[in-house]
């Protein structure tokens, strides 16, 4: 629900970018245009300079518009990539707190596993490892490294060394 609505949002946003850049558009040619009509008037009038002088201004401050106006119809886009942005912020945040949402940190132990590298410590949910055991130890490793490889663990960055695993495990 939240993704859709998001989505019309951002292409409502969009629309008006697009909007706003045909309007910058459209006073380039006027520009284009006005300047056309100034140059002749400005050969064409030897005695009659307020003409061109007239036309030059107007062409000067329709370029002004059409600026500005390609100034605003930039702030459109990049509202929508701002509003992209935290809905992909959002999604994510809605993602890690359904996955974490019943996880206490005595839920969690350390698998005592040597191949973790450096800097990297990871836990499992008690819960999984005890549904996973079996009475012989070589199950209950090979049960603890499944459980460790499955994306039902929770990663940590935090330095480590063998010793302070073996001694928490």
């Amino acid at each position: 629900m939240v993704r859709s609505v998001t989505d019309i949002i951002v292409s409502f946003i969009k629309t008006i970018a697009s909007l706003g850049k045909m309007i910058a558009t459209m006073l380039e040619k006027i520009i284009f245009v006005t300047e056309i009509i100034a140059s002749p008037a400005e050969m064409i009038a030897s005695g009659g300079k307020k003409t061109a002088g007239s036309m030059e201004k107007i062409a000067c401050f329709v370029q002004m518009i059409a600026t500005f106006t390609g100034k605003i119809a930039t702030l459109p886009e990049k509202t929508a990539t701002s509003t992209e942005m935290i809905a992909t912020l959002t999604e994510m945040t809605a993602k890690i707190d359904r996955g974490c949402k019943s996880l206490n940190p005595s839920d969690l132990i350390k698998p005592s596993d040597n191949h973790l590298r450096h800097g990297e410590d990871r836990y499992i949910r008690k819960d999984n490892l005890l549904r996973n055991r079996s009475d012989h130890p070589e199950a209950t490793v090979s049960a603890t490294n499944s459980i460790f490889n499955r994306t039902e663990k929770i990663m940590f960055n935090a330095p480590q060394t063998n010793n302070r695993a073996k001694m928490i495990a």
